[in-house]
C-alpha cells in the first residue's frame, strides 16, 4: 500500500468535505434570506393591512360592544344605605360601577 495514495485521498477527502460545507452555508443563508423576504411579504400582504383595518374602529365605538346594564348594582352605589352592606364591599361595587360606566 502506497502512502501517498491515502494521504492523497484523506487530504482530497478533507477539502471536498470544506468546501461542501462552505456551499451548505451559503445556500442556507439564501434559504434563510428566502424564508424572511417570504415573512416580510406575508406581513405586508396580510397583517399590515388587518392592522391598518383594525385601527379605524380603535376608538372603541364598535357595534359588537354591548352596553352592560346593572340595576341592582347601581341601587347598591346609590342607595347603599337600604343593604345596610359593609364598608369594603360598598367601596368594590362603587369601584365596579364606575369600570362598568367608562
Amino acid at each position: 500500500m502506497d502512502w501517498n495514495v491515502v494521504w492523497q485521498g484523506i487530504i482530497s477527502g478533507g477539502v471536498l468535505r470544506v468546501i461542501g460545507s462552505i456551499v451548505d452555508e451559503i445556500s442556507g443563508c439564501f434559504k434563510g434570506k428566502k424564508k424572511s423576504s417570504m415573512a416580510i411579504e406575508r406581513k405586508n400582504e396580510i397583517y399590515q393591512p388587518l392592522i391598518n383595518e383594525l385601527e379605524k374602529y380603535s376608538d372603541f365605538n364598535w357595534s359588537i360592544i354591548e352596553k352592560i346594564k346593572t340595576p341592582l348594582l347601581s341601587d347598591i352605589v346609590n342607595n347603599g344605605y337600604k343593604y345596610g352592606i359593609d364598608e369594603e364591599l360598598q367601596n368594590k361595587a362603587t369601584y365596579l360601577y364606575t369600570v362598568i360606566n367608562k
